[in-house]
């Protein structure tokens, strides 16, 4: 009976066996609690995290960021082995504390405590706590009890407690229970969660932060440099506005240099273009994230005396650039970066962005600057494109557009020309017009990285792979079509093959199509937020003595999601090869997916029929 019994219990045990150490690491326990005490916002976290094997050792590295208005205490941490027992503590001494970004006087406060704690046997549980303290605050909390995608938090609990008369705004999202008590003085609210259903990126699948657990919690009125209100966008928009009024002053001699480069110049387009440049030129820029607290921009004259800023800076001091000169500008907000546009709550006033750029309106033409960037003029790039962003203004702060990338945004062109073959080796010359994305990392490499540095980065990410390299240039960027040239001179042993006596194939170099996967495996929705388009023109020079006897050819797929053409001819001993490829930007629907999915295997599958057949001339 003894047996039975642990053969029973074995049997209950070994799913939950099996459940941890199918995972380098779990999150077992997230305990977040935050109050409000005195004015002052507390936050106390303790993380409890299974490390299950060397894969799950990178969490035993901890990082706790702080900053003098947001300040960190009692930091404390200990090891529990398989048994519960308390094996290792953290000293004081093994806490280490650095600037997030040294060499900047401007930026002394932004700072980082971390610690490694760890051991030698696993499973083993790393257990740890710190305590954050804030004078100044826009959030309670913006908690996502979530370690990494890959890592499961088993159980994770926020408590916010606050004086009764405090007023507070909540949005949640895939929150499992929710618990409020009420007293004469205090409320504390309480939510519970876990996150066991793992979330596995897929392509092209919108921001994944949409998809976690999450609570965000602000006050409706609240005091960060200047008293505030969250009630409405156009009360938040007034305290941002708030922030700048006094800011754009500038120096004298910063006056007169302004007023020399645009003396003699009339349109205000060209003098916003010209100073631009001058901005991009004498300025650089040092991140300070809006995200994490840094809210409060520097004065222009700031600026204007060290020639750097972050994002808010950079953006107010060429806002009392333009406003110097007659030109007409808006400071607005945005959540910028991420290639996956991450969309705004418009029903949650909060700081829900984390860069500053500005807006320049002119006779109707509407002009996007990122300060920070050493771009192009009036180009808004990947980093912000194709998303809403805040306009401050005093009383009528309002989202606004940034454009999105057409397609002939971002089309790449490619040029193949293969000479005819001398011993099956032929030698190619291939032309490249990068636009969008590789646009702006080819025109960075081009400005910033030094010679050696930049050919081997070229080698390993812009080499078109299959061919014996000669030879490549980067051309100079062409700043006013958004679009950068690279040059590449090769051999090839494999294009041109011998198939028998009186024949010969020639290999055809595919597309790149994305993969998807069937809508029964697609987990997660599918949002383009950048289009996809290709165009590779292959010219094949044959060798004396061969001709092509198919008749000219072009097939066209038309789709919902976008269009595939491919066309052949044959004139005067020269074969060539046209191909496009184009996806359209924006959100699939399941029913979209369908056809998305059946679109890119048909043109898949016809990229894969890769080759041609040419004949000797004598046999015909």
């Amino acid at each position: 009976m003894k047996n039975i019994l642990i053969l029973s219990y074995l049997l209950f045990l070994f799913p939950a066996i099996l459940k941890g150490q199918s995972h380098d690491a779990e999150l077992m326990s997230l305990n977040t609690s935050v109050s409000i005490n005195s004015g002052r916002l507390f936050t106390k976290n303790q993380f409890e995290i299974k490390i299950n094997n060397r894969g799950g050792e990178r969490h035993s590295d901890v990082v706790i960021p702080f900053s003098t208005m947001n300040r960190v205490s009692n930091i404390e941490a200990f090891i529990l082995d398989a048994n519960g027992n308390k094996v290792k503590k953290l000293s004081r001494r093994d806490i280490k504390e650095r600037s997030t970004i040294s060499g900047m006087s401007f930026y002394r406060d932004r700072k980082e405590k971390y610690f490694t704690l760890s051991h030698n046997e696993y499973p083993y549980t790393l257990v740890y706590s710190f305590q954050m303290r804030q004078r100044e605050f826009v959030y309670l909390a913006s908690w996502t009890p979530v370690l990494n995608l890959d890592v499961p938090t088993r159980h994770a609990t926020l408590e916010v407690d606050i004086p009764a008369s405090f007023e507070i705004n909540i949005h949640k999202q895939f929150i499992d229970q929710y618990s409020f008590e009420e007293s004469e003085a205090r409320v504390s609210h309480r939510w519970e969660t876990s996150y066991d259903d793992l979330i596995v990126p897929e392509n092209f699948s919108p921001s994944l932060h949409q998809f976690l657990p999450s609570v965000d919690v602000v006050p409706l009125h609240f005091r960060y440099a200047k008293s505030g209100s969250q009630t409405s966008w156009v009360e938040f928009g007034n305290w941002q506005y708030s922030l700048l009024e006094g800011k754009s002053d500038l120096p004298l001699a910063e006056k007169l240099k302004i007023n020399s480069l645009v003396s003699e110049v009339i349109c205000q387009r060209e003098k916003t273009k010209i100073l631009y440049q001058y901005l991009q030129n004498t300025t650089r820029y040092v991140n300070v994230s809006i995200e994490t607290g840094g809210l409060n921009p520097y004065p222009a004259s700031y600026v204007a005396r060290n020639r750097y800023g972050d994002c808010k800076a950079l953006t107010n001091y060429f806002k009392a650039v333009l406003e110097h000169v007659g030109v007409s500008s808006y400071y607005t907000l945005i959540w910028a970066g991420d290639r996956r546009v991450r969309p705004i709550n418009k029903e949650f006033p909060a700081t829900q962005f984390n860069h500053a750029i500005l807006g320049v309106f002119l006779d109707g033409d509407t002009i996007w600057l990122d300060c920070t960037s050493k771009g192009p003029f009036n180009y808004p790039g990947t980093f912000n494109q194709n998303r809403e962003a805040l306009l401050i203004d005093n009383n009528n702060s309002r989202f606004v557009d940034v454009p999105a990338f057409k397609k002939t945004d971002v089309k790449r062109e490619r040029l193949f020309s293969f000479s005819s073959p001398s011993n099956s080796n032929s030698s190619v010359r291939i032309t490249t017009v990068y636009r969008g994305a590789e646009f702006e990392t080819l025109y960075m490499v081009e400005r910033f990285m030094q010679r050696n540095t930049r050919d081997q980065f070229l080698r390993n990410e812009f080499l078109i792979k299959g061919f014996d390299v000669i030879g490549f240039e980067l051309k100079e960027p062409d700043f006013f079509n958004h679009e950068v040239a690279f040059e590449q001179v090769a051999s090839s042993r494999n294009t041109f093959v011998k198939v028998g006596e009186d024949k010969m194939l020639i290999r055809i170099l595919p597309l790149n199509i994305p993969a998807f996967v069937s809508s029964e495996e697609r987990k997660l929705p599918v949002k383009l937020d950048i289009p996809i388009y290709y165009s590779d023109v292959l010219e094949y020079n044959l060798p004396e003595g061969y001709i092509f006897i198919e008749e000219d050819t072009e097939y066209v797929i038309r789709d919902k999601a976008g269009f595939y053409r491919r066309a052949s001819s044959y004139d005067q001993g020269k074969i060539t090869v046209e191909k496009e490829f184009f996806l359209n930007q924006g959100e699939y629907t399941s029913e979209d997916y369908i056809g998305l999915y059946e679109f890119t295997q048909q043109v898949r599958s016809m990229e894969s029929n890769g080759s041609m057949i040419i004949h000797q001339s004598k046999d015909i």
